[in-house]
C-alpha cells in the first residue's frame, strides 16, 4: 500500500476515525467528573544490611552481592507479606474506632462518620467500652456555607419552623424566648398585632436547605450552613487500650471465615481491605541500605497512618525473625552447658568425698612427704641397725672381759631391771621421737623419759661401782674402765635395739601407709581426668553459649531497623490526570480504529485491483470498468467509463490477431460469462457493444433471459434489431452454434440480422448455477469472463472456470467490473477531477515529486 492508498483508506473512513476518538474521551470526561482527590505520602527505613554495625566483629559488616540481595527481597517480603498487610489493616481500622473525635491527623471527617455508621456495634464494644460515646460536640463550631456547585440540580429553600402560642404567650416574649426580632415575626406570619390567640401556631425561624439530587439519582436535602469540617478535637490513644482491642479483633479475626472482620479484610473496602492497601510501593533505593515505602490514598491521614503501621508492623516482623533464627541455638547450648555443669559439680563431689572418706588434704604433697619420711625412717633405721650391730659386738667382748674377772658378776637383780627399765624408756623416747609431735604434753613426756633414762644410768653407773673391786682385767686392762665402756655401750645397745624396734614398727606403718596410698592415686587420678573433661566439656559450651547469645544480640541490633525519613501527611493532593485521561482515551480510540481499519483491509481478500483479479484468476486483464455511484466527487466517470472500454476495444484487435482470427469469414464469435449471477454481465456487453459501434464495427447482442427471476438491480436491455434476448430454457443446452442461436433469436426472414457481423457478443447465465451448452462454447472465438470487483475468489469460482475453459478454443480473458477507480490509476493514469493547488502540492509532497511539472515552460 503506498502513502496515497493509505491516505485515501483514511479519507474514506474519516467520519469513524475521528467519531470513536470523540465517544471515548466523552464518556472518560464523564465518568472522571467527580473525581477523587488522590494524597501520596512516603517515608524511608534504613535497615543497615551490608552497611550496619556488627558487634561480632566490632565494625562495619559486610555481605557480598547475592547475600544482600538475598537480604533484601527477604526484607521486601517481609512489608508485602499478608500477615503484615492484616497487622496494618486491623491497627488502622481500631484506630478509626478508637478516636473519641475525628482528627484529621488520623481520619478525615467523612470517613469517620461512615466508619462509625457502618461498623456493628459489637465490633465497636470489642474495641472499647460501650458507654465511650464516639460522637464529637461541635455545637461550638463556626458554620460556613456548602458549597452547592459541587450538588446536582441544586437549588435552596426555605423550611417554616413553627412554635404553637401557649396560655400567656404573646409576640414580644415568643421574640425573647426564641431570640427573633419582632418585626421578622410579624413579616413571616403576615401579623397586624401583638397579642396572639391560644394554640396558634406561629413561624419562628425560616432555616435555609439546599435540594438537590443524589448519587441514588433522588431529591435529597442538606442544611445551607453546617458546621466547618475543619473544626475537630484532638485525638488522645491510649497506647496499652489500642494494644489490647487490637488483639481482640485479631483474635475474633481469627476465629472462622465467616466473621465481620475476615469480610472486612477479604472484600472491597475502600480503606480496611487487602485491596486497599495493595498498591503500596516498597523498593530499595539504588545500591543503599534504605527502602522507601510509598501509598496513595484519598484520606491523607489514613495514607500517613497506613505508613506508619506499615513500618511499625515491619520491624516487629523482622525483629521476630532474626531471634527465632537464634533461640534454638541458645536452647540448645543452655540445655548443654547445664548438663556439663551438673557432670562437673557431681564429679567434683565425688572427688570431694573421696579426700573425706581417704583423710586426703592433698595426696601430692602428702604422697611426696610419706616418701621424704620413708627415707629418712630408712637412713635412721640403717644407722641406728649399724650401731647397734657396733654395740652388740663390743659389749659382747666387754663382757667376755668382765666373765674372765672372778667374783665380778653383772646380773645381779637391780642391774637387770634397771637395763630393761633403761630398754622400755629408749623405746618409748624413741617412738615419741619418730611421730615429731608438736604437742607441749608430748615434748614434757618426751623430756621426763629423757630424765627417768638419765636417772637410770646414774645408778647403773653406781651399781656397777659398788659390785665391781677389782681393779685390772687379766689383758692387763683397768678394771674402771671396762666397766665405764660396758656401761656405755650397754646403754647404747639398749638404746640402739629400742629404736631398732620402734623404727620397725614405724616402718610397719609405713607399709601400711604405702598399701594404702597406693590404689588411692589411681582412683584419684580418674576422678580428676573426669573432673578435667567436664571442665573442658563446659569451658567449651559455655564459649559456645556466648558466642551464640552475642549472634543474638548481634542480630537484634541489627534487625532495629531505623526511620530516616517519616511518612510526612500530605497536605495537598496529586496533580489531577484526567486531562491527561481524556486525551489518552481519544488517542486510543483513534490508534485502535485506524488499527481495525488496516487489519480489516489487510485481511479484506476480495479482489478490488486489476492486479488480483489477473493474480486470482489467472487469465490476462481485458480490461476493467468503474464503480457507479451516484456522489460523483469531482470525478470524472464518463471519462473513465469510456476510456476503459475503449481500451478494451484497442485490446480486442490485437488479441484477434493473436489468436489468428483476423481472416476469418464471418464474425467473431465473443461469449461473455461469469461464475456468479450479480457481476454485472448485462452492463458491461451493452457498453462494451457500443464503444465497438462507435469504431463502425457491426455488432449483436445476444442476451439471455431467465424464465421467473427478476434479480433485484439487473440491467435492462433495450431489444432492438442489434440487440436480442433469449430466454435460457432447457433447450438451450442443446444449442450447437452461433447461427443457431442467431436464427432463433431472427425474425425477420427477408433481412437476416447475422448477415455481414463483425462481433457477436453473446451473454450466458452464471456458470456456477446453470448449465451451458458445451458445443455454443466450443464455437466461441474468445471467452471473456466478467469478474465484479467488491467480492471474493472462491474454490468453487476456480472448479468452475476450470471446467469451462475446457470447452474453449483459446485462454479466456477477464473483465473487472464494479472497481474503484483510485485502483484504475495504473490503466487511465492519473484519474481525471478537479484538483486545487494545496491539494497539488499535498499530493507531490508525499510522493517527493518536487520538481514535476505538469507542462514544459516556453
Amino acid at each position: 500500500m503506498t502513502i496515497i492508498q493509505f491516505l485515501k483508506l483514511l479519507k474514506k473512513n474519516i467520519i469513524i476515525i475521528f467519531l470513536v476518538p470523540i465517544i471515548l474521551a466523552s464518556l472518560v470526561w464523564y465518568s472522571t467528573r467527580n473525581e477523587v482527590k488522590i494524597y501520596s505520602s512516603s517515608g524511608k527505613v534504613y535497615t543497615g544490611v551490608g552497611s550496619g554495625f556488627s558487634m561480632e566483629s566490632q565494625g562495619a559488616s559486610r555481605l557480598d552481592y547475592f547475600g544482600s540481595k538475598m537480604e533484601f527481597d527477604n526484607i521486601l517480603e517481609i512489608f508485602k507479606a499478608r500477615e503484615t498487610k492484616k497487622d496494618v489493616l486491623i491497627r488502622l481500622f481500631t484506630q478509626g474506632l478508637i478516636l473519641e473525635s475525628w482528627d484529621p491527623q488520623f481520619i478525615s471527617r467523612k470517613n469517620y462518620t461512615k466508619l462509625h455508621e457502618k461498623t456493628p456495634q459489637y465490633i465497636k464494644d470489642l474495641v472499647r467500652d460501650g458507654d465511650n460515646s464516639s460522637e464529637v460536640s461541635i455545637t461550638n463550631a463556626p458554620l460556613i456555607l456548602v458549597d452547592t456547585s459541587v450538588l446536582i440540580d441544586s437549588r435552596v429553600l426555605h423550611e417554616n419552623i413553627y412554635h404553637t402560642v401557649r396560655k400567656g404567650d404573646d409576640l414580644l416574649s415568643v421574640s425573647d424566648f426564641y431570640e427573633v426580632s419582632v418585626s421578622e415575626l410579624m413579616e413571616w406570619n403576615q401579623l397586624t398585632k401583638v397579642k396572639l390567640d391560644h394554640g396558634q401556631r406561629i413561624i419562628i425561624e425560616k432555616k435555609p436547605l439546599v435540594v438537590f439530587t443524589n448519587d441514588l439519582n433522588k431529591r435529597d436535602t442538606s442544611d445551607l450552613y453546617v458546621p466547618d469540617t475543619t473544626f475537630f478535637v484532638k485525638a488522645n490513644i491510649d497506647e496499652k487500650e489500642f494494644e489490647a482491642s487490637v488483639q481482640r479483633l485479631k483474635d475474633y479475626g481469627e476465629q472462622n471465615d465467616t466473621n465481620y472482620i475476615y469480610k472486612l479484610l477479604n472484600y472491597t473496602h475502600p480503606f480496611y481491605s487487602y485491596n486497599a492497601i495493595k498498591s503500596i510501593s516498597v523498593k530499595r533505593i539504588s545500591g543503599s541500605g534504605l527502602i522507601q515505602v510509598s501509598f496513595k490514598k484519598s484520606d491523607p491521614g489514613i495514607c500517613q497512618q497506613t505508613l506508619f503501621f506499615l513500618i511499625g508492623s515491619f520491624k516487629t516482623s523482622y525483629g521476630k525473625l532474626f531471634e527465632n533464627q537464634s533461640d534454638h541455638i541458645i536452647a540448645y547450648f543452655e540445655k548443654r552447658v547445664a548438663e556439663s555443669s551438673a557432670n562437673l559439680q557431681a564429679a567434683e563431689n565425688r572427688l570431694l568425698q573421696f579426700n573425706q572418706d581417704n583423710n586426703i588434704i592433698n595426696y601430692y604433697e602428702q604422697t611426696r612427704h610419706i616418701s621424704d619420711q620413708k627415707e629418712q625412717l630408712d637412713s635412721r633405721y640403717y644407722d641406728e641397725k649399724m650401731k647397734f650391730t657396733a654395740a652388740d659386738s663390743v659389749l659382747r667382748q666387754l663382757e667376755k672381759q668382765i666373765e674372765s674377772q672372778k667374783g665380778i658378776s653383772i646380773y645381779n637383780a637391780n642391774l637387770l631391771d634397771y637395763r630393761n627399765r633403761l630398754s622400755e624408756i629408749t623405746y618409748q623416747i624413741a617412738i615419741n621421737e619418730l611421730n615429731d609431735s608438736k604437742d607441749p604434753k608430748a615434748i614434757a613426756a618426751i623430756e621426763e623419759l629423757h630424765a627417768e633414762s638419765k636417772d637410770l644410768k646414774e645408778k647403773i653407773k653406781k651399781d656397777i661401782d659398788g659390785v665391781y673391786g677389782i681393779q685390772f682385767s687379766p689383758e692387763g686392762v683397768n678394771s674402771n674402765d671396762i666397766l665405764s665402756n660396758w656401761l656405755v655401750k650397754t646403754i647404747e645397745y639398749e638404746e640402739s635395739k629400742a629404736k631398732l624396734a620402734a623404727l620397725y614398727e614405724r616402718k610397719k606403718e609405713f607399709q601400711k601407709t604405702y598399701e594404702t596410698f597406693a590404689p588411692l592415686g589411681a582412683k584419684l587420678a580418674r576422678i580428676e581426668r573426669e573432673i578435667d573433661v567436664f571442665e573442658q566439656q563446659y569451658l567449651s559450651l559455655l564459649s559456645s553459649l556466648n558466642q551464640a547469645k552475642l549472634k543474638q544480640q548481634n542480630i537484634a541490633f541489627k534487625s532495629n531497623v531505623k526511620i530516616v525519613d517519616p511518612p510526612f501527611f500530605p497536605l495537598n493532593p496529586e496533580a489531577s490526570k484526567r486531562k491527561l485521561f481524556i486525551v489518552a482515551a481519544g488517542m486510543v480510540g483513534f490508534i485502535l480504529i485506524l488499527f481495525l481499519i488496516l487489519v480489516l483491509e489487510y485481511f479484506d481478500d476480495t479482489i478490488k485491483t486489476p492486479k488480483r483479479v489477473s493474480k486470482l484468476t489467472g487469465l490476462p486483464l481485458f480490461t476493467a470498468y468503474p464503480k457507479l455511484v451516484k456522489k460523483k466527487k469531482g470525478i470524472n466517470y464518463e471519462y473513465i467509463q469510456n476510456r476503459l472500454l475503449e481500451l478494451g476495444a484497442q485490446g480486442l484487435v490485437k488479441i484477434i490477431e493473436d489468436y489468428g482470427l483476423k481472416d476469418k469469414k464471418g464474425p467473431i464469435n465473443i461469449v461473455f460469462f461469469s461464475t456468479l449471477m450479480t457481476d454485472g454481465k448485462s452492463l458491461i456487453i451493452d457498453d462494451f457493444s457500443k464503444i465497438l459501434r462507435d469504431f463502425d464495427y457491426k455488432v449483436l447482442n445476444l442476451n439471455y433471459k431467465l424464465p421467473n427471476y427478476h434479480p433485484p438491480f439487473a440491467h435492462e436491455t433495450t431489444e432492438n434489431d442489434f440487440n436480442k434476448t433469449f430466454k435460457v430454457g432447457k433447450s438451450f443446452f442443446n444449442v450447437n452454434s452461433f447461427e443457431e442461436l442467431i436464427e432463433h433469436v431472427d425474425t425477420d426472414k427477408e433481412n437476416p440480422i447475422h448477415k455481414d457481423l463483425d462481433y457477436v457478443l453473446l451473454e450466458i447465465p452464471s456458470i456456477i448455477n446453470h448449465t451451458y451448452s458445451p458445443e455454443l462454447i466450443r464455437n466461441a472465438d474468445i471467452g471473456i469472463m466478467v469478474v465484479r470487483a467488491n467480492r471474493t475468489w472462491q474454490a468453487v469460482d476456480v472448479n468452475s472456470l476450470e471446467s469451462f475453459s475446457e470447452f474453449l478454443k483459446e485462454k479466456s480473458l477477464v473483465f473487472l467490473n464494479g472497481a474503484n477507480p483510485e485502483f484504475l490509476q495504473d490503466l487511465i493514469g492519473e484519474l481525471p477531477r478537479k484538483r486545487s493547488r494545496i491539494r497539488r502540492i499535498i499530493k507531490k509532497a508525499i510522493r517527493l515529486q518536487f520538481f514535476e511539472r505538469y507542462q514544459i515552460k516556453k
